[in-house]
């Protein structure tokens, strides 16, 4: 594929992808961010998996917090915005 059939945002992503600029970023970002996912494999929550059951609590308790907000948003009608809904 030539360069002139690429898009301007392929080629630009091309180009910038490319720069040793990236290659500088990308180093940056290893040597910042690096310890973090060993850090987390050494927690206590990687093992036994106990950050597997954390996070499927959540996902739990933020998905009951948006079904009682849908219910009471449609059902409740506590997402009227007119007043003159509440005239009926």
């Amino acid at each position: 594929m030539s360069v002139n059939a690429l898009s301007l945002p392929q080629r630009v992503a091309r180009a910038v992808g490319a720069s040793p600029v990236a290659e500088k970023v990308a180093a940056a970002q290893t040597l910042v961010y690096g310890p973090i996912p060993q850090w987390a494999r050494r927690s206590p929550f990687h093992t036994a998996a106990l950050g597997v059951g954390l996070g499927l609590t959540g996902n739990a308790v933020a998905a009951g917090a948006g079904f009682l907000g849908g219910h009471l948003a449609l059902n409740r009608g506590t997402a009227r915005r007119s007043h003159a809904a509440d005239a009926i």
